[in-house]
């Protein structure tokens, strides 16, 4: 194949006179593979954001926070994606939104894996939603017509 994927990590034999074989192992840096779209939220309403993920595990998933007008994003959460997770997303979640959660949230993968003998590479991956908060709209009704007049 062209292309290497972590299905093809195995031991590998070459069969001649002499048989070789070799071990290839095939290592996956982080990725952020989906992210939420551009949203508008409801003031006083539960938020959800979740990002799938995919990378040599374990996977360390952080959430940023960038306020509007701002350059530097906030941790808001960290999670440790593990060998035995069984769902490869994230999820950070906000009970009840305020305007001051308006901004950017960042879902940033990170991961580790062997360059060679001496040492590692960090791999990270970042997507990005923008959320504005909003108030919930109302509907005011007309007023009631005046009598007729008698």
């Amino acid at each position: 194949p062209s292309v290497l994927t972590a299905d093809l990590t195995g031991r590998y034999t070459c069969n001649t006179d002499m048989p070789a074989y070799f071990d290839l192992f095939v290592v996956v840096p982080a990725d952020v593979t989906s992210s939420p779209p551009d949203r508008n939220q409801t003031i006083n309403t539960r938020m959800q954001l979740r990002c799938s993920v995919s990378g040599d595990r374990p996977l360390t998933v952080d959430w940023f926070f960038t306020r509007p007008g701002l350059r530097s994003a906030s941790p808001v959460f960290t999670e440790t994606i593990t060998a035995n997770s069984t769902v490869p997303d994230s999820l950070y979640m906000i009970p009840s939104v305020s305007r001051n959660d308006t901004g950017t949230y960042t879902c940033s993968a990170r991961n580790f894996y062997p360059a060679s003998a001496n040492g590692s590479v960090l791999a990270t991956s970042n997507r990005s939603t923008q959320v504005t908060v909003q108030e919930a709209p109302y509907y005011t009704p007309a007023p009631a017509p005046a009598p007729a007049p008698i």
